[in-house]
């Protein structure tokens, strides 16, 4: 399952494919004996258990939330080293990996790991694989969702396309289920989505739908963000942040440019003024901002070693190291609490 066992978290798993699929090879099997063969709750959860009190060394921590996971089968191991690792032993979940592109049929594999924590308690993963193949059985309405812990959260990280058009697909019926979304904007960018189009699909399927969302591209700017709020929280700053006519935002990530001027810009329009805002591809990220009646502008970016620093006209002004989160530790923040950022909630409906 995943990247495998890890030294410290034993890991077995089994899997089960449609009954009669070997006497019946070739034939093709009605929707509803395929569901009923797969998905079946008791026998999950009864095999679920076995495997972790087998491979829990100690008393096990009850399961805190149920993690859905939508993702192409080629994108399962980066999510297993950048999200699943950091959080084992961390938190106890029931996780729930949809793993599309599969050809044949659709068949499901249970497994469990655990780690302990300090309190020398067993952390456990109850661990679903799906893996949908050319039948859809593991994205139909219903299937999965059979194996959700009920009166838990339910968080989906979703890691496939996002649909441009509403229609009855997986992403409708995970939207019913799910308490908060997560995204990963960069990836969505990195498979060839336009900026524009990935935003108003954000807004269209899931912000006006009421669905929370988290996009892990926006928890990774905060210590820029942070850094801002810090550089003009000094009083000679302060006093010049109503005369703040420009800003220039420079950086490798075209989604950092957008989200780190979009947030600036919905601060200050709050307060009735207008911002003219430049965004410029480049190696480094800098920050360009310039005031009403000065000729000296504000300029902040981070060296190789972290540190931030602004300087305003020659003069620097700030110097602070930038804590930058993992993926894996956003995530662990995000599990902790089921609603989003209404910050981030703001920026997307304030364009």
């Amino acid at each position: 399952m995943g990247g495998g066992s890890l030294p410290h978290s034993p890991v077995c798993s089994w899997r089960f494919r449609p009954r009669g699929s070997e006497e019946l090879a070739g034939t093709q099997h009605p929707m509803e004996e395929v569901m009923k063969a797969l998905f079946d709750p008791e026998k999950i959860e009864r095999d679920l258990r076995i495997l972790e009190r087998e491979y829990s060394l100690t008393e096990t921590r009850t399961v805190l939330f149920n993690l859905v996971i939508f993702a192409n089968r080629e994108d399962m191991a980066s999510i297993e080293e950048n999200f699943l690792i950091p959080l084992l032993g961390k938190r106890a979940a029931r996780i729930i990996r949809i793993s599309l592109g599969h050809s044949g049929e659709t068949s499901v594999s249970v497994s469990a790991r655990c780690a302990p924590d300090r309190e020398d308690m067993g952390v456990c993963f109850q661990e679903i694989l799906i893996e949908n193949g050319s039948d859809h059985a593991g994205v139909a309405p219903g299937s999965w969702s059979a194996f959700l812990i009920r009166d838990l959260p339910v968080y989906v990280l979703w890691q496939t396309a996002l649909p441009d058009e509403e229609a009855v697909d997986p992403l409708s019926f995970a939207r019913e289920q799910a308490d908060k979304f997560l995204l990963d904007g960069e990836f969505f960018l990195k498979k060839g989505l336009p900026l524009q189009e990935y935003i108003q699909r954000v807004r269209k399927q899931l912000i006006e739908t009421g669905v929370q969302v988290t996009d892990f591209t926006w928890e990774r700017i905060r210590p820029f963000r942070v850094f801002t709020a810090q550089v003009f929280d000094q009083k000679a700053l302060m006093d010049l942040l109503p005369y703040v006519i420009s800003l220039e935002v420079s950086g490798p990530s075209e989604l950092f440019r957008f989200y780190y001027a979009t947030w600036v810009r919905c601060v200050l329009e709050e307060e009735g003024r207008k911002l003219e805002v430049v965004s410029r591809q480049g190696e480094k990220v800098q920050v360009v901002f310039r005031f009403r009646d000065s000729s000296d502008p504000l300029v902040w970016g981070f060296d190789s070693e972290g540190m931030g620093r602004a300087f305003f006209g020659k003069e620097e002004v700030l110097a602070r190291p930038l804590k930058f989160p993992s993926d894996g530790g956003i995530l662990l923040e995000q599990v902790d609490v089921p609603i989003a950022d209404p910050l981030y909630r703001r920026v997307l409906e304030g364009l």
